[in-house]
């Protein structure tokens, strides 16, 4: 298995919200402080819809990067 180090410095707030076909949310999670990677499930629901959120103000230049993706 590989294992990957991150540059922590490259934290960023984000948020995550999951919900299921009618709507409803399942997952909501909105953490404080900057995180480098957030995820979320509950094993009960499938065809989930993810919605995320990343606040680049702080890293124009990874807003940048990120967008040429």
């Amino acid at each position: 298995m590989d294992h990957w180090l991150v540059d922590r410095s490259l934290a960023l707030p984000m948020t995550l919200k999951l919900t299921d076909k009618k709507g409803h949310k399942i997952v909501n999670y909105k953490p404080h402080g900057k995180k480098w990677w957030i995820t979320g499930f509950n094993p009960y629901y499938q065809n989930v819809k993810a919605t995320y959120t990343i606040d680049f103000s702080s890293k124009k230049a990874l807003f940048k990067a990120f967008y040429k993706t």
